[in-house]
């Protein structure tokens, strides 16, 4: 896939038309990106904090996130198939049947521990033929940068990864389109890796005796995603 923007489009051609999670939804921006696009019948976010948890900040310093995060919400909330669980991932996973679930989409804790016990909980859950991804697959260009490190299994885990996973590169925005004021001030240097997010990703993949793959937006401004099918 060139962009992880493409998920719901791939979900529809396969007929991945039932259910989908995203753990981890922030304001919400992406999961409104999805429900524009997938044709499927529910879509559950799942965060701990609430979508308007940083609207105050936003309000005061950053007037056009501001109003896309309270016409994100809107759309949300208007939205039949669309369902917001407040609280950790943890407490919602009996919620589901196993083998129920089209597609599941982690972006929550970014370190090696938190993923690894994240798609240990949601495999199951998934339908075989069905969709588990995660986002920041992909490793600092300078080993200082790498964010997790105290809960790597290994020290030496990065060196293990090889050329199987990308460089995060840098920090920058895309001319035409919002960007954080953080991003702005830090464009052109190195971005933080995660090694850890790719050798959990890594690792359960090749447990479950499935195929990783990732998207292409690596190095550009998003980071990429890594993804696999049930067999």
């Amino acid at each position: 896939l060139p962009h992880r923007d493409q998920f719901p489009l791939l979900l529809n051609r396969l007929g991945l038309n039932g259910t989908a999670v995203e753990i981890g939804v922030r304001e919400g921006h992406w999961s409104r990106m999805f429900l524009q696009t997938w044709a499927g019948a529910s879509y559950h976010g799942i965060d701990p904090l609430p979508l308007d948890a940083g609207l105050e900040s936003y309000r005061k310093n950053m007037a056009e996130e501001y109003k896309y995060c309270v016409e994100t919400i809107a759309y949300l909330n208007a939205n039949p198939r669309w369902t917001f669980h407040h609280e950790l991932d943890a407490v919602f996973i009996d919620d589901f049947k196993d083998e129920s679930l089209d597609f599941v989409y982690i972006d929550s804790v970014h370190d090696y521990a938190h993923v690894k016990e994240t798609f240990e909980r949601w495999w199951p859950k998934v339908r075989r033929g069905g969709i588990i991804a995660g986002h920041d697959y992909c490793v600092a260009d300078i080993d200082k940068r790498e964010m997790g490190v105290n809960a790597w299994p290994d020290p030496g885990i990065k060196d293990g990864l090889g050329d199987r996973v990308p460089l995060c590169g840098k920090y920058g925005c895309i001319e035409g389109e919002f960007c954080y004021p953080k991003d702005i001030n830090r464009k052109g240097r190195p971005k933080f890796g995660f090694a850890g997010v790719a050798f959990a990703a890594l690792e359960a993949v090749e447990r479950e005796q499935s195929h990783l793959q990732l998207t292409g937006e690596g190095g550009v401004v998003g980071n990429p995603s890594w993804w696999a099918v049930k067999p």
